[in-house]
Parts: structure tokens; C-alpha cells; sequence
């Protein structure tokens, strides 16, 4: 059966103090992830042109940078408390306004070396600390000795080729601020001091946090979103297209699984 993953990956790295550029608003350049990049996991997240397409400014998600409602939140969603598969994805691709720290104006897609030379593609944001926890955000942008770490919040359709496993990201839903004891993450330290030429140590993309979930798990989610009686016609809408990017449309299960950690 077909497996897909609702991933948080957080990018890691070494690099001296530093503080990022402003602009008159507030805004700031910060990379924020990458892909053809290996995963400390074992994973490779591949560039590919779905991927690129993302970014193109017809996409879901770039539609919601256009329309300036693209915020990121502080930490990880917590689903250690939910119990189906459905409530499980439904709170994953929600973006809670409670906990926002970040908006993201604007994406930009650079090509870097890695510490091997390699070419990556390096995913910034022109972004500025909002929501609740916005000055929790100000504060580490503003502290030239503490980094500011991002990770991305996405839908990949796993698949193994070659005895790799390859993580082709489906949908972006955000870039949440994380804070992660004993982490170094490369983002505010490599932007500022590095550019993008040249990584010291190279961004190192480790999954922290992975649902996976099958057809009938996404199917059970759709159907939440229609019966639920709370206006999710958005997230209704946004689920099919998921389906349809992950190319179950017509996929045809016979029995429901639960999510494996």
C-alpha cells in the first residue's frame, strides 16, 4: 500500500555569532530549508519540478504568501494527544494562530555548495517575527549570540529506489520557528555570515518528528473536513489536492491503518 508523511525537519549546522540585515519594515532574508539534500536520518529529499512548481506564484501555497496570511508556528504541533489518523493530519496541516511567531512575505530559491561541494537548493524567506510569540522571535533575531533555528513543515510521498529512501515533498504547509536544546541549527548564522556561496559546515536536514499515513488515512481526513459542520470547505479542498498530488486519486483501499511512529 501506498505510504506518504506529514515531516518536520529541522536544518543543522555550526557558524559563528551573527545578526541578519532588516529592511524598513522589519523583514529579513533567512534560509530557511533545502532539498537534494541527504537527511541525518537516511532520507533524500530530491529538487524536482513539482517541487519547484510550488513556488511558482499560481501554487496553493504561494497563493497564501501572495496573500499574506503565510505564518509559521513556535515549536512543533503537538499530536501526542490525538488518537485517529484523521485528527492526526487535520492538526498537522493546521497552522494553530495561537502559537504564531513568524510571517513569511516572501520565497526565494538559491543554489549553494554543500560541504562536499554539491549543489543544494536553498530555500530562504523574507520573514518577520508576528502573532503571540513574536517578540520571542524579535528576541532571537535581535541576540547576536543565539541562532534562530526554522523547519519545514511538509507531505512527502516516500518511496525507495536503489535501497535509498526518497522523500518527494508534496505540499509545504509552513516553516515553523523551533527551539531544540543541544541543536545548533545552521539557518540565522550561515544567512548572515556565510551568503550563499559557500556553508562551512554545510545545512544538515534531520526529520524530527514523521506521520506516516496511508490513503484511507488521508480519505478518513477529507471526510472529517466535509461532516464536520465547522466551515472546513478550505481544508476540504486543499486535502483533495493533496490526494491528487500524491496521485491517489484512484487508489482503492479495502482497510484502515493506523499511523506508525
Amino acid at each position: 500500500m501506498a505510504v506518504a508523511s506529514i515531516e518536520i525537519a529541522c536544518f543543522r549546522g555550526d557558524n559563528p555569532p551573527s545578526l541578519l540585515e532588516r529592511d524598513a519594515n522589519g523583514y529579513c532574508w533567512c534560509i530557511v530549508g533545502a532539498f537534494d539534500i541527504l537527511t541525518r536520518n537516511g532520507g533524500f529529499y530530491p529538487m524536482d519540478d513539482f517541487i519547484m512548481s510550488m513556488f511558482e506564484p499560481t501554487s496553493p501555497f504561494m497563493r497564501r504568501v501572495k496573500e499574506r496570511n503565510c505564518v509559521g508556528e513556535l515549536d512543533h504541533p503537538d499530536v501526542s494527544e490525538l488518537k485517529s489518523s484523521a485528527q492526526k493530519i487535520a492538526r498537522m496541516r493546521k497552522i494553530d494562530l495561537s502559537r504564531e511567531a513568524v510571517h513569511h512575505a516572501e520565497f526565494k530559491i538559491d543554489v549553494i555548495k554543500d560541504e562536499y561541494g554539491k549543489s543544494i537548493y536553498a530555500v530562504r524567506s523574507r520573514l518577520k517575527p508576528s502573532g503571540p510569540y513574536e517578540d520571542s522571535l524579535e528576541r532571537k533575531l535581535n541576540n547576536p549570540e543565539q541562532n534562530v533555528c526554522f523547519s519545514i513543515r511538509s507531505i512527502t510521498l516516500d518511496d525507495v529506489i536503489q535501497n535509498q529512501l526518497v522523500k518527494k515533498v508534496r505540499e509545504i504547509i509552513t516553516y515553523d520557528v523551533v527551539s531544540e536544546g543541544g541543536v545548533k541549527t545552521a539557518n540565522k548564522h550561515d544567512t548572515a555570515n556565510l551568503g550563499l556561496e559557500d556553508l562551512r559546515d554545510g545545512p544538515q536536514l534531520e526529520v524530527v518528528q514523521s506521520i506516516k499515513f496511508t490513503p484511507n488515512d488521508l480519505d478518513a481526513a477529507i471526510l472529517a473536513s466535509k461532516s464536520s459542520g465547522m466551515g472546513l470547505e478550505s481544508e476540504h479542498s486543499r486535502l483533495t489536492y493533496v490526494k491528487d498530488a500524491l496521485g491517489w486519486n484512484k487508489i482503492q483501499v479495502v482497510n484502515s491503518n493506523f499511523l506508525k511512529w
